[in-house]
Protein backbone atom coordinates (compact mmCIF):
# COMPACT_ATOMS: atom_id res chain seq x y z
CA UNK A 1 0.00 0.00 0.00
CA UNK A 2 1.39 3.45 -0.49
CA UNK A 3 1.13 4.72 3.00
CA UNK A 4 3.81 1.80 3.93
CA UNK A 5 6.95 3.60 3.47
CA UNK A 6 9.57 0.17 4.21
CA UNK A 7 8.65 -3.55 4.90
CA UNK A 8 10.48 -4.96 7.83
CA UNK A 9 11.74 -8.76 7.43
CA UNK A 10 11.98 -11.39 10.09
CA UNK A 11 14.59 -14.39 9.83
CA UNK A 12 12.82 -17.64 10.78
CA UNK A 13 15.65 -20.29 11.63
CA UNK A 14 12.74 -23.18 12.30
CA UNK A 15 8.73 -23.46 11.22
CA UNK A 16 6.81 -22.07 13.82
CA UNK A 17 3.28 -22.69 14.57
CA UNK A 18 0.60 -21.09 12.68
CA UNK A 19 -2.47 -19.65 14.45
CA UNK A 20 -6.05 -19.11 13.09
CA UNK A 21 -7.83 -15.63 12.86
CA UNK A 22 -11.21 -16.22 12.11
CA UNK A 23 -12.76 -13.21 11.22
CA UNK A 24 -16.77 -13.25 12.50
CA UNK A 25 -18.33 -9.97 11.46
CA UNK A 26 -18.43 -6.33 11.36
CA UNK A 27 -20.84 -4.51 13.23
CA UNK A 28 -22.30 -1.25 12.93
CA UNK A 29 -21.38 -0.63 9.40
CA UNK A 30 -25.01 0.49 8.19
CA UNK A 31 -24.68 3.44 5.60
CA UNK A 32 -21.16 4.69 7.10
CA UNK A 33 -19.68 2.84 3.87
CA UNK A 34 -21.09 2.54 0.18
CA UNK A 35 -22.67 0.15 -1.14
CA UNK A 36 -20.36 -2.60 -2.66
CA UNK A 37 -17.71 -5.39 -2.54
CA UNK A 38 -15.39 -5.63 0.54
CA UNK A 39 -12.76 -7.98 2.01
CA UNK A 40 -10.77 -7.29 5.16
CA UNK A 41 -6.89 -8.04 5.28
CA UNK A 42 -4.76 -8.78 8.48
CA UNK A 43 -1.15 -7.58 8.63
CA UNK A 44 1.36 -8.08 11.47
CA UNK A 45 2.75 -4.41 12.62
CA UNK A 46 6.28 -4.49 14.44
CA UNK A 47 4.49 -1.53 16.40
CA UNK A 48 1.30 0.35 16.15
CA UNK A 49 2.44 3.35 13.64
CA UNK A 50 5.09 1.49 11.85
CA UNK A 51 5.66 -1.14 8.67
CA UNK A 52 3.80 -4.57 7.85
CA UNK A 53 6.26 -7.45 8.62
CA UNK A 54 7.80 -10.03 5.66
CA UNK A 55 8.13 -13.36 5.36
CA UNK A 56 11.68 -13.47 4.51
CA UNK A 57 11.33 -17.09 3.07
CA UNK A 58 9.16 -15.86 0.22
CA UNK A 59 10.61 -12.09 -0.34
CA UNK A 60 7.78 -11.30 -3.02
CA UNK A 61 4.90 -12.69 -0.38
CA UNK A 62 4.01 -10.02 2.40
CA UNK A 63 2.30 -11.25 5.27
CA UNK A 64 -1.05 -10.24 5.23
CA UNK A 65 -4.12 -12.84 4.87
CA UNK A 66 -7.22 -11.42 2.90
CA UNK A 67 -10.89 -12.79 3.21
CA UNK A 68 -12.68 -13.69 0.05
CA UNK A 69 -15.28 -10.46 -0.93
CA UNK A 70 -18.84 -10.09 0.88
CA UNK A 71 -20.92 -7.31 -0.40
CA UNK A 72 -22.94 -4.96 1.71
CA UNK A 73 -26.06 -2.68 0.62
CA UNK A 74 -24.87 0.03 2.24
CA UNK A 75 -28.19 0.88 3.56
CA UNK A 76 -28.81 2.21 7.42
CA UNK A 77 -30.74 -0.85 8.10
CA UNK A 78 -27.65 -3.20 6.65
CA UNK A 79 -26.22 -3.06 10.30
CA UNK A 80 -23.99 -5.71 10.32
CA UNK A 81 -21.09 -7.04 7.28
CA UNK A 82 -20.82 -10.98 8.17
CA UNK A 83 -17.52 -12.46 6.89
CA UNK A 84 -17.14 -15.66 9.25
CA UNK A 85 -14.16 -16.39 6.65
CA UNK A 86 -10.77 -17.74 8.78
CA UNK A 87 -7.29 -16.54 7.92
CA UNK A 88 -3.80 -18.12 8.86
CA UNK A 89 -0.82 -16.79 9.43
CA UNK A 90 2.37 -18.01 10.45
CA UNK A 91 3.24 -16.13 13.75
CA UNK A 92 7.24 -14.97 14.89
CA UNK A 93 9.05 -17.48 16.89
CA UNK A 94 9.70 -16.81 20.19
CA UNK A 95 13.04 -14.84 19.83
CA UNK A 96 11.64 -12.83 17.16
CA UNK A 97 8.15 -11.55 18.89
CA UNK A 98 9.03 -8.36 20.26
CA UNK A 99 6.69 -5.86 22.49
CA UNK A 100 4.77 -3.61 20.52
CA UNK A 101 3.49 -6.04 17.59
CA UNK A 102 0.41 -5.23 16.76
CA UNK A 103 -2.41 -7.04 14.40
CA UNK A 104 -3.33 -4.67 11.69
CA UNK A 105 -6.86 -5.11 10.11
CA UNK A 106 -7.91 -3.07 6.97
CA UNK A 107 -11.60 -2.83 5.06
CA UNK A 108 -10.89 -2.56 1.42
CA UNK A 109 -13.80 -1.52 -1.10
CA UNK A 110 -12.97 -3.24 -4.24
CA UNK A 111 -12.81 -1.05 -7.53
CA UNK A 112 -16.45 -0.86 -8.83
CA UNK A 113 -19.16 1.17 -9.88
CA UNK A 114 -18.26 3.84 -6.92
CA UNK A 115 -14.46 3.28 -7.17
CA UNK A 116 -12.11 2.79 -9.55
CA UNK A 117 -9.12 1.38 -7.28
CA UNK A 118 -9.30 -0.62 -4.64
CA UNK A 119 -9.15 1.53 -1.44
CA UNK A 120 -9.03 1.28 2.45
CA UNK A 121 -12.44 2.86 4.25
CA UNK A 122 -11.78 1.65 7.79
CA UNK A 123 -8.95 0.09 9.90
CA UNK A 124 -8.60 -1.55 13.08
CA UNK A 125 -5.25 -2.02 15.21
CA UNK A 126 -4.70 -4.80 18.47
CA UNK A 127 -2.26 -5.73 20.54
CA UNK A 128 -0.65 -9.02 19.35
CA UNK A 129 -0.38 -10.69 22.98
CA UNK A 130 -2.05 -11.06 25.82
CA UNK A 131 -0.83 -9.61 29.69
CA UNK A 132 1.72 -13.12 30.07
CA UNK A 133 3.34 -11.80 26.84
CA UNK A 134 1.36 -14.90 24.99
CA UNK A 135 0.30 -15.12 21.70
CA UNK A 136 -3.49 -13.84 21.59
CA UNK A 137 -5.92 -16.82 21.95
CA UNK A 138 -9.99 -16.34 22.34
CA UNK A 139 -12.53 -13.86 21.32
CA UNK A 140 -12.22 -10.24 21.06
CA UNK A 141 -13.44 -7.03 18.80
CA UNK A 142 -11.53 -4.27 17.91
CA UNK A 143 -12.96 -0.48 16.80
CA UNK A 144 -12.36 0.57 13.42
CA UNK A 145 -11.66 4.35 12.71
CA UNK A 146 -12.83 5.98 9.10
CA UNK A 147 -10.01 6.34 6.33
CA UNK A 148 -6.78 4.40 5.48
CA UNK A 149 -4.00 3.16 8.05
CA UNK A 150 -2.11 6.19 9.50
CA UNK A 151 1.47 5.86 10.29
CA UNK A 152 1.16 9.10 12.55
CA UNK A 153 -1.74 7.16 14.98
CA UNK A 154 1.29 5.12 16.99
CA UNK A 155 -0.44 5.17 20.34
CA UNK A 156 -3.69 3.28 21.41
CA UNK A 157 -4.32 6.06 23.70
CA UNK A 158 -4.49 7.93 20.54
CA UNK A 159 -7.01 5.44 18.94
CA UNK A 160 -9.50 5.91 22.08
CA UNK A 161 -8.80 9.38 22.48
CA UNK A 162 -10.55 10.05 18.56
CA UNK A 163 -13.26 7.95 19.30
CA UNK A 164 -14.09 9.17 23.04
CA UNK A 165 -13.96 12.96 21.49
CA UNK A 166 -16.06 12.50 18.71
CA UNK A 167 -17.77 9.10 18.20
CA UNK A 168 -18.09 10.25 13.79
CA UNK A 169 -14.25 9.16 13.74
CA UNK A 170 -15.41 5.67 14.58
CA UNK A 171 -16.86 3.48 12.22
CA UNK A 172 -17.53 -0.14 13.40
CA UNK A 173 -16.76 -2.85 15.93
CA UNK A 174 -14.89 -6.40 14.50
CA UNK A 175 -15.58 -9.37 16.11
CA UNK A 176 -13.10 -11.97 15.89
CA UNK A 177 -11.69 -15.20 17.14
CA UNK A 178 -7.85 -15.98 17.30
CA UNK A 179 -6.58 -19.81 18.16
CA UNK A 180 -3.78 -22.28 17.30
CA UNK A 181 -4.15 -24.18 14.17
CA UNK A 182 -2.26 -27.43 13.08
CA UNK A 183 -2.57 -27.32 9.77
CA UNK A 184 0.89 -26.01 9.45
CA UNK A 185 2.08 -27.75 6.31
CA UNK A 186 -1.04 -26.29 4.58
CA UNK A 187 -0.54 -22.92 5.63
CA UNK A 188 3.45 -23.08 4.29
CA UNK A 189 2.69 -24.79 1.05
CA UNK A 190 1.07 -21.78 -0.38
CA UNK A 191 2.68 -20.44 -3.73
CA UNK A 192 4.69 -17.37 -3.31
CA UNK A 193 2.21 -14.20 -4.05
CA UNK A 194 -0.76 -15.85 -3.29
CA UNK A 195 -3.50 -14.59 -1.22
CA UNK A 196 -3.02 -16.40 2.53
CA UNK A 197 -7.26 -16.45 2.75
CA UNK A 198 -9.09 -19.41 3.46
CA UNK A 199 -12.96 -20.34 4.93
CA UNK A 200 -16.20 -19.91 2.85
CA UNK A 201 -18.41 -16.94 2.66
CA UNK A 202 -22.12 -17.17 3.50
CA UNK A 203 -24.29 -14.90 1.59
CA UNK A 204 -27.26 -14.72 4.02
CA UNK A 205 -26.68 -12.06 7.27
CA UNK A 206 -27.15 -13.71 10.59
CA UNK A 207 -30.23 -13.74 12.29
CA UNK A 208 -29.99 -11.58 15.26
CA UNK A 209 -30.84 -14.52 17.43
CA UNK A 210 -30.31 -14.26 21.38
CA UNK A 211 -27.95 -16.81 20.85
CA UNK A 212 -26.43 -14.70 18.32
CA UNK A 213 -26.17 -11.80 20.51
CA UNK A 214 -25.12 -13.70 23.22
CA UNK A 215 -22.42 -14.97 21.74
CA UNK A 216 -21.09 -11.85 20.85
CA UNK A 217 -21.25 -10.62 23.97
CA UNK A 218 -18.31 -13.19 25.23
CA UNK A 219 -16.20 -10.90 23.19
CA UNK A 220 -14.03 -8.61 24.70
CA UNK A 221 -11.74 -5.78 23.48
CA UNK A 222 -9.49 -6.36 26.91
CA UNK A 223 -6.18 -8.68 26.84
CA UNK A 224 -5.98 -8.90 30.21
CA UNK A 225 -5.91 -12.52 31.36
CA UNK A 226 -6.66 -12.31 34.71
CA UNK A 227 -9.10 -10.67 36.62
CA UNK A 228 -8.47 -7.74 39.64
CA UNK A 229 -9.01 -9.75 42.56
CA UNK A 230 -6.69 -12.70 41.13
CA UNK A 231 -3.43 -10.13 40.33
CA UNK A 232 -1.61 -9.18 43.72
CA UNK A 233 0.04 -6.20 43.86
CA UNK A 234 3.42 -7.91 43.89
CA UNK A 235 2.86 -9.84 40.72
CA UNK A 236 1.24 -6.77 39.06
CA UNK A 237 4.86 -4.99 39.75
CA UNK A 238 6.49 -8.12 38.47
CA UNK A 239 4.78 -8.39 35.43
CA UNK A 240 5.07 -4.32 34.36
CA UNK A 241 9.20 -4.93 35.65
CA UNK A 242 9.16 -7.62 33.41
CA UNK A 243 7.67 -5.94 30.30
CA UNK A 244 10.52 -2.75 30.83
CA UNK A 245 12.89 -5.08 31.02
CA UNK A 246 11.72 -7.24 27.76
CA UNK A 247 11.32 -3.53 26.05
CA UNK A 248 14.56 -2.32 26.88
CA UNK A 249 16.40 -5.16 25.30
CA UNK A 250 14.27 -4.81 22.37
CA UNK A 251 15.21 -1.56 21.89
CA UNK A 252 19.00 -2.35 22.50
CA UNK A 253 18.73 -5.35 19.53
CA UNK A 254 21.38 -7.80 20.53
CA UNK A 255 19.46 -10.67 19.14
CA UNK A 256 20.53 -10.16 15.57
CA UNK A 257 24.05 -9.17 15.48
CA UNK A 258 23.92 -9.00 11.07
CA UNK A 259 21.82 -6.27 11.45
CA UNK A 260 22.61 -2.50 11.55
CA UNK A 261 21.01 -2.11 14.75
CA UNK A 262 23.37 -4.39 16.52
CA UNK A 263 26.49 -3.04 15.27
CA UNK A 264 25.46 0.80 16.85
CA UNK A 265 24.09 -0.59 20.06
CA UNK A 266 28.02 -2.42 20.42
CA UNK A 267 29.31 1.13 19.62
CA UNK A 268 27.19 2.40 22.24
CA UNK A 269 28.49 -0.09 24.40
CA UNK A 270 31.84 0.43 23.85
CA UNK A 271 31.80 4.27 24.21
CA UNK A 272 30.14 4.01 27.68
CA UNK A 273 32.03 1.48 29.08
CA UNK A 274 34.99 3.92 28.87
CA UNK A 275 32.59 6.89 30.04
CA UNK A 276 31.31 4.79 33.25
CA UNK A 277 35.07 3.82 34.25
CA UNK A 278 36.98 6.96 33.89
CA UNK A 279 33.69 9.15 35.19
CA UNK A 280 34.05 6.23 38.36
CA UNK A 281 37.35 6.87 39.07
CA UNK A 282 37.62 10.33 38.26
CA UNK A 283 35.39 11.55 41.17
CA UNK A 284 36.88 9.40 43.40
CA UNK A 285 40.25 11.31 42.74
CA UNK A 286 38.36 14.65 43.26
CA UNK A 287 37.02 13.49 46.35
CA UNK A 288 40.53 12.98 48.02
CA UNK A 289 41.90 16.18 46.23
CA UNK A 290 39.06 17.54 48.26
CA UNK A 291 39.87 16.62 51.30
CA UNK A 292 43.58 16.61 50.78
CA UNK A 293 44.46 13.07 50.81
CA UNK A 294 47.95 12.47 49.03
CA UNK A 295 47.39 10.05 45.83
CA UNK A 296 50.44 8.39 45.32
CA UNK A 297 49.09 6.66 42.15
CA UNK A 298 46.58 7.42 39.34
CA UNK A 299 46.46 5.27 35.89
CA UNK A 300 44.50 4.87 33.27
CA UNK A 301 44.07 1.28 31.32
CA UNK A 302 41.10 0.28 29.27
CA UNK A 303 39.70 -1.88 31.19
CA UNK A 304 40.32 -0.38 34.80
CA UNK A 305 42.51 2.78 36.65
CA UNK A 306 44.59 2.16 39.23
CA UNK A 307 44.38 4.25 42.21
CA UNK A 308 46.59 4.39 44.96
CA UNK A 309 45.97 6.55 48.32
CA UNK A 310 46.91 5.93 51.88
CA UNK A 311 43.76 4.38 53.47
CA UNK A 312 45.04 4.83 56.90
CA UNK A 313 44.93 8.79 56.36
CA UNK A 314 40.73 8.31 55.83
CA UNK A 315 38.07 8.47 58.63
CA UNK A 316 35.09 5.71 58.26
CA UNK A 317 32.78 8.43 57.06
CA UNK A 318 34.97 9.49 54.25
CA UNK A 319 35.59 6.10 52.76
CA UNK A 320 32.04 5.56 53.20
CA UNK A 321 31.82 8.71 50.11
CA UNK A 322 34.70 6.85 48.14
CA UNK A 323 32.94 3.79 48.05
CA UNK A 324 29.49 5.30 47.38
CA UNK A 325 31.14 8.57 45.13
CA UNK A 326 31.72 6.46 41.93
CA UNK A 327 27.97 4.69 41.41
CA UNK A 328 26.70 8.45 42.73
CA UNK A 329 28.24 10.16 40.33
CA UNK A 330 27.00 8.38 37.32
CA UNK A 331 22.91 8.21 38.51
CA UNK A 332 23.83 11.99 38.90
CA UNK A 333 24.65 11.68 34.93
CA UNK A 334 21.85 9.69 34.54
CA UNK A 335 19.16 11.62 36.09
CA UNK A 336 20.87 15.10 33.78
CA UNK A 337 20.01 13.03 30.71
CA UNK A 338 16.27 11.78 31.89
CA UNK A 339 16.02 15.06 32.98
CA UNK A 340 16.98 16.79 29.43
CA UNK A 341 14.78 13.68 28.03
CA UNK A 342 12.03 15.19 29.58
CA UNK A 343 12.38 18.80 28.79
CA UNK A 344 13.04 17.84 25.17
CA UNK A 345 9.52 15.75 24.73
CA UNK A 346 7.80 18.57 26.64
CA UNK A 347 9.35 21.78 24.17
CA UNK A 348 9.11 19.94 20.90
CA UNK A 349 9.29 16.17 20.80
CA UNK A 350 10.66 12.92 21.73
CA UNK A 351 14.63 12.41 21.51
CA UNK A 352 16.39 10.97 18.70
CA UNK A 353 16.89 7.17 18.53
CA UNK A 354 20.43 7.59 18.62
CA UNK A 355 20.34 9.54 21.45
CA UNK A 356 17.52 7.51 22.95
CA UNK A 357 19.53 4.55 22.98
CA UNK A 358 22.36 6.16 24.46
CA UNK A 359 20.95 7.47 27.68
CA UNK A 360 19.17 2.69 27.65
CA UNK A 361 22.69 1.97 27.41
CA UNK A 362 23.94 4.73 29.95
CA UNK A 363 21.03 3.10 32.66
CA UNK A 364 22.56 -0.42 32.03
CA UNK A 365 25.94 0.22 32.15
CA UNK A 366 24.90 2.69 35.52
CA UNK A 367 22.79 -0.46 37.28
CA UNK A 368 25.59 -2.66 36.66
CA UNK A 369 28.55 -0.33 37.62
CA UNK A 370 29.16 -1.74 41.09
CA UNK A 371 29.37 -5.58 39.48
CA UNK A 372 31.34 -4.77 36.65
CA UNK A 373 33.97 -3.06 39.24
CA UNK A 374 33.97 -5.84 41.29
CA UNK A 375 34.35 -8.66 38.34
CA UNK A 376 37.36 -6.48 37.21
CA UNK A 377 38.83 -6.32 40.80
CA UNK A 378 38.76 -10.25 41.43
CA UNK A 379 40.43 -10.63 38.29
CA UNK A 380 43.09 -7.82 38.82
CA UNK A 381 43.30 -9.61 42.36
CA UNK A 382 42.70 -6.44 44.28
CA UNK A 383 40.54 -8.02 47.57
CA UNK A 384 43.74 -8.44 49.36
CA UNK A 385 45.09 -5.48 51.22
CA UNK A 386 48.30 -3.89 49.88
CA UNK A 387 50.12 -0.84 50.33
CA UNK A 388 51.73 -0.34 47.13
CA UNK A 389 48.56 -1.72 45.24
CA UNK A 390 45.06 -0.53 44.96
CA UNK A 391 42.33 -2.15 47.16
CA UNK A 392 38.99 -3.11 45.08
CA UNK A 393 36.17 -0.60 46.25
CA UNK A 394 34.15 -4.24 47.68
CA UNK A 395 36.89 -4.33 50.19
CA UNK A 396 37.83 -1.33 51.37
CA UNK A 397 35.25 -1.26 54.04
CA UNK A 398 36.57 -4.81 55.12
CA UNK A 399 39.55 -3.70 55.61
CA UNK A 400 38.76 -0.65 57.60
CA UNK A 401 36.54 -2.57 60.23
CA UNK A 402 39.03 -5.07 60.17
CA UNK A 403 41.71 -2.89 61.42
CA UNK A 404 39.68 -0.99 63.35
CA UNK A 405 36.85 -3.67 64.71
CA UNK A 406 39.28 -7.10 63.77
CA UNK A 407 36.06 -8.16 62.53
CA UNK A 408 35.32 -6.86 58.39
CA UNK A 409 31.94 -8.77 58.59
CA UNK A 410 30.05 -5.26 59.42
CA UNK A 411 31.94 -3.73 56.48
CA UNK A 412 30.73 -6.23 54.04
CA UNK A 413 27.34 -5.91 55.54
CA UNK A 414 27.06 -2.35 55.07
CA UNK A 415 28.88 -2.53 51.23
CA UNK A 416 26.19 -4.93 50.56
CA UNK A 417 23.55 -2.91 51.74
CA UNK A 418 24.68 0.65 49.95
CA UNK A 419 25.54 -1.25 46.54
CA UNK A 420 21.82 -2.66 46.88
CA UNK A 421 20.46 0.59 47.23
CA UNK A 422 22.64 2.15 44.74
CA UNK A 423 20.97 -0.85 41.96
CA UNK A 424 17.66 -0.03 43.28
CA UNK A 425 18.20 4.02 42.27
CA UNK A 426 19.83 3.37 38.85
CA UNK A 427 17.11 0.78 38.42
CA UNK A 428 14.21 3.34 38.80
CA UNK A 429 15.76 5.81 36.94
CA UNK A 430 15.84 3.60 33.60
CA UNK A 431 12.64 2.36 34.78
CA UNK A 432 11.29 5.55 34.53
CA UNK A 433 13.07 6.67 31.51
CA UNK A 434 11.67 3.40 29.73
CA UNK A 435 8.28 3.84 30.84
CA UNK A 436 7.35 7.53 30.53
CA UNK A 437 10.29 9.23 28.04
CA UNK A 438 11.49 6.67 25.62
CA UNK A 439 10.27 7.58 22.32
CA UNK A 440 7.36 9.55 23.47
CA UNK A 441 6.64 6.92 26.15
CA UNK A 442 5.53 4.09 23.96
CA UNK A 443 6.25 1.63 26.21
CA UNK A 444 3.58 2.72 29.22
CA UNK A 445 0.91 2.93 26.22
CA UNK A 446 1.43 -0.88 25.36
CA UNK A 447 1.72 -1.61 29.42
CA UNK A 448 -1.46 -0.15 29.74
CA UNK A 449 -3.02 -1.28 26.90
CA UNK A 450 -2.12 -5.23 27.75
CA UNK A 451 -3.38 -4.56 31.51
CA UNK A 452 -6.23 -2.57 31.32
CA UNK A 453 -9.42 -3.94 32.34
CA UNK A 454 -12.73 -4.39 30.30
CA UNK A 455 -14.42 -1.79 32.34
CA UNK A 456 -11.23 0.78 31.75
CA UNK A 457 -11.74 1.61 27.86
CA UNK A 458 -13.78 3.52 25.60
CA UNK A 459 -15.25 1.09 23.33
CA UNK A 460 -18.45 2.01 21.22
CA UNK A 461 -21.59 0.20 20.95
CA UNK A 462 -22.80 -1.48 17.65
CA UNK A 463 -25.39 0.35 17.05
CA UNK A 464 -23.67 4.17 19.06
CA UNK A 465 -24.38 7.33 17.25
CA UNK A 466 -23.27 10.99 17.26
CA UNK A 467 -24.75 13.72 18.70
CA UNK A 468 -24.39 14.81 14.90
CA UNK A 469 -25.97 12.03 13.67
CA UNK A 470 -28.91 11.92 16.35
CA UNK A 471 -29.70 15.72 15.17
CA UNK A 472 -29.52 14.67 11.77
CA UNK A 473 -32.21 11.80 12.47
CA UNK A 474 -34.52 13.77 14.99
CA UNK A 475 -34.40 17.03 12.13
CA UNK A 476 -35.55 14.72 9.24
CA UNK A 477 -38.36 13.16 11.47
CA UNK A 478 -39.63 16.55 12.24
CA UNK A 479 -40.13 17.51 8.27
CA UNK A 480 -41.95 14.22 8.08
CA UNK A 481 -45.66 14.82 6.72
CA UNK A 482 -47.87 12.08 6.71
CA UNK A 483 -50.72 12.07 3.71
CA UNK A 484 -53.51 13.32 5.75
CA UNK A 485 -51.11 16.02 7.84
CA UNK A 486 -49.61 13.79 10.24
CA UNK A 487 -46.45 14.61 12.05
CA UNK A 488 -43.77 12.92 14.40
CA UNK A 489 -43.79 14.52 17.68
CA UNK A 490 -40.05 13.70 20.06
CA UNK A 491 -40.81 12.39 23.23
CA UNK A 492 -38.22 11.84 25.77
CA UNK A 493 -39.32 9.61 28.91
CA UNK A 494 -37.65 7.69 31.36
CA UNK A 495 -38.06 4.19 32.16
CA UNK A 496 -37.23 2.44 35.47
CA UNK A 497 -35.17 -0.85 34.64
CA UNK A 498 -36.26 -3.10 37.83
CA UNK A 499 -34.61 -6.69 38.33
CA UNK A 500 -35.04 -8.86 41.38
CA UNK A 501 -32.64 -11.63 40.87
CA UNK A 502 -29.87 -8.91 41.12
CA UNK A 503 -30.80 -7.47 44.34
CA UNK A 504 -27.97 -8.33 47.12
CA UNK A 505 -30.16 -7.76 50.16
CA UNK A 506 -32.50 -10.71 50.72
CA UNK A 507 -34.70 -8.48 52.41
CA UNK A 508 -35.22 -6.50 50.02
CA UNK A 509 -37.06 -8.48 47.22
CA UNK A 510 -37.43 -5.58 44.44
CA UNK A 511 -34.44 -2.59 43.51
CA UNK A 512 -33.72 -0.31 41.02
CA UNK A 513 -31.17 -1.48 38.25
CA UNK A 514 -30.82 1.50 36.14
CA UNK A 515 -32.70 4.67 34.93
CA UNK A 516 -32.91 4.86 31.10
CA UNK A 517 -33.54 8.03 29.04
CA UNK A 518 -35.23 6.73 25.96
CA UNK A 519 -35.98 9.23 22.92
CA UNK A 520 -39.04 7.96 20.34
CA UNK A 521 -41.30 9.83 18.04
CA UNK A 522 -45.25 9.32 19.01
CA UNK A 523 -47.35 9.73 15.59
CA UNK A 524 -50.89 11.33 16.41
CA UNK A 525 -54.06 8.47 16.22
CA UNK A 526 -55.90 9.32 13.43
CA UNK A 527 -58.69 7.40 15.12
CA UNK A 528 -60.02 7.64 18.87
CA UNK A 529 -59.43 3.84 19.57
CA UNK A 530 -56.75 4.89 21.94
CA UNK A 531 -53.93 3.49 18.99
CA UNK A 532 -50.85 4.57 19.08
CA UNK A 533 -47.91 3.95 16.67
CA UNK A 534 -44.56 4.99 18.17
CA UNK A 535 -41.08 4.90 16.66
CA UNK A 536 -38.34 4.21 18.75
CA UNK A 537 -34.55 5.53 18.14
CA UNK A 538 -33.21 2.73 20.02
CA UNK A 539 -33.03 -1.31 18.27
CA UNK A 540 -31.89 -4.32 20.05
CA UNK A 541 -31.80 -2.47 23.15
CA UNK A 542 -28.62 -0.53 21.56
CA UNK A 543 -26.72 2.68 23.14
CA UNK A 544 -27.60 5.23 20.53
CA UNK A 545 -26.62 8.16 21.95
CA UNK A 546 -23.77 9.74 23.42
CA UNK A 547 -23.85 13.02 25.18
CA UNK A 548 -22.55 15.12 28.59
CA UNK A 549 -25.63 15.09 30.54
CA UNK A 550 -27.57 11.84 28.93
CA UNK A 551 -27.05 8.56 27.36
CA UNK A 552 -29.62 5.56 26.02
CA UNK A 553 -28.20 2.04 27.54
CA UNK A 554 -28.02 -1.34 27.49
CA UNK A 555 -27.15 -3.86 30.10
CA UNK A 556 -24.00 -2.80 30.92
CA UNK A 557 -24.79 0.69 30.41
CA UNK A 558 -21.98 3.30 30.15
CA UNK A 559 -22.27 5.48 33.44
CA UNK A 560 -20.85 8.72 32.00
CA UNK A 561 -23.88 11.10 32.77
CA UNK A 562 -24.86 12.97 36.02
CA UNK A 563 -27.62 10.56 37.09
CA UNK A 564 -28.38 12.39 40.46
CA UNK A 565 -30.54 15.16 38.87
CA UNK A 566 -32.72 12.24 37.19
CA UNK A 567 -32.69 10.24 40.22
CA UNK A 568 -34.13 13.11 42.59
CA UNK A 569 -36.92 13.52 39.75
CA UNK A 570 -37.99 9.79 40.22
CA UNK A 571 -37.33 10.09 44.06
CA UNK A 572 -41.39 9.59 44.69
CA UNK A 573 -41.90 6.51 41.76
CA UNK A 574 -39.15 4.49 42.88
CA UNK A 575 -40.22 4.53 46.61
CA UNK A 576 -43.75 3.88 45.66
CA UNK A 577 -42.94 0.91 43.71
CA UNK A 578 -41.15 -0.10 46.76
CA UNK A 579 -43.79 0.64 49.27
CA UNK A 580 -45.61 -1.72 46.99
CA UNK A 581 -43.58 -5.04 47.30
CA UNK A 582 -43.34 -4.22 51.41
CA UNK A 583 -47.02 -3.18 52.48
Amino acid sequence: MPYYCWISTVSWPSTPQPIQIQLNCLRGVKDKVPKGRYVLKVSLLSHLGGCALQWSRHKEQQWPGTTLPVNHAGNFYNVEMYFNQDVHTVPLTEKDVKPGMTLLFELFLLHGANTYIDRVVGWGAFPFYDDNFVILEGKFKCPFLRGHYNTKIDRFRKIEDLIQSDVDNWLCNLYFQVGQNDSAEQCLQQKSGQTISFGKQESEEHSESPSYLEELEKHRFSVCCNSVADVKAFRSVFKHTHFVIWAAFSEVGLTHWCAWNFWTTMLHITLIWFVRLYLHYCTQWLFLRAISVPVSKFQFSPHTVELCYQNSLLHTSEELVIVLIGPLALNAVMLLMVLISWSHQTISNSLPSFLSKFIIVLGFWTMLDPLAIFVIDIILGRLSYSADNPVADAAKLYWLFYKTEQSGIPGILITVLLYTVITIISFSLLYFFMLRLHVDSWVMDVCQRIHRKEDQFYVPYDLEISNQELSYIVGKAEQWRGINGERKKRRLRAVLIVRREDCTDERQPICVKDVQKRLNWQRPPMRTDGDERQQHLQRDHDFIENTNDLCLLQAGFHHNYSIVSLLQAFHDTIRSSLDEHHP
